[in-house]
């Protein structure tokens, strides 16, 4: 991973902002550790996704139609790149979908989008833009379970582990595409670093997926942390993820 990784970064640092990794005194203090934050919010869409979703897309650069579903942090990545990249997207979001991340959605994408709210989950959203996506013959932009989107995310750590030689990275699961991006490329170097999967407690389908040994789909989930609720982790990423996460 780390490898492909230096392969992609030249193309998509021309459209991803190389975010500062900062030191938290507070937190260091409190917990009396050097503790850093990656600080992602200052992204240009203010979350990680948007480097999978370009990294999927750049790799597509002959497609012009592109469908996606996502809960909002995705979606606006997938939006953003379709304006700058001159490209028609399709977006699904749930209804679950707070207006305050629908009005971005829309400000990043511009007249290079079209969205449809269908489902009351993100499953079920899901479903339908694929569906949508095999009929019309267009590239499906997977918010996580994508080797090309899980490289994308992965250049979080490239950039963390050529700045610090971290003991921990905790990181946030939901459908597992930063972890696994993460845990992939820190399994690659010499400096041992254990990555820790932070789900949450309403969503936890990697951690109930880990005690079985197999992918758990969630009957019920806790929408509070919207960009995270998940019913099941992604396929690809569970392989990932069960034998390299904490």
């Amino acid at each position: 991973m780390y490898r492909k990784v230096e392969k992609i970064l030249p193309t998509l640092q021309k459209y991803i902002k190389k975010t500062p990794l900062e030191k938290n005194n507070l937190l260091s203090e409190k917990f009396n550790a050097n503790i850093y934050l990656k600080r992602e919010d200052q992204q240009y869409t203010r979350s990680f996704k948007l480097r999978g979703s370009l990294n999927k897309i750049l790799k597509n650069a002959n497609s012009n139609n592109l469908v996606t579903a996502s809960a909002g942090n995705h979606a606006q990545g997938v939006a953003h790149a379709c304006r700058i990249l001159e490209k028609k997207g399709t977006i699904f979001l749930p209804t679950t979908t707070p207006l305050q991340k629908i009005n971005r959605i829309k400000y990043f994408g511009r007249d290079n989008i079209t969205i449809k709210i269908i489902g009351s989950n993100f499953n079920e959203s899901l479903d339908k833009s694929l569906e949508y996506s095999n009929h019309n013959d267009n590239i499906f932009i997977h918010p996580y379970d994508d080797l090309d989107v899980i490289e994308g995310q992965a250049t979080i750590a490239y950039e963390i582990l050529n700045k610090i030689e971290p003991d921990y990275i905790l990181c946030s699961v939901g459908g597992g595409g930063l972890s696994a991006g993460i845990s992939s490329l820190c399994s690659n170097i010499k400096h041992k670093c254990k990555v820790v999967g932070v789900e949450p407690y309403g969503a936890a389908s990697l951690t109930k997926s880990l005690q079985y040994k197999k992918r758990i789909k969630l009957d019920k989930i806790d929408t509070f942390v919207d960009g995270a609720s998940v019913s099941q982790i992604g396929e690809t990423n569970y392989n990932i993820l069960k034998n390299l996460i904490y």
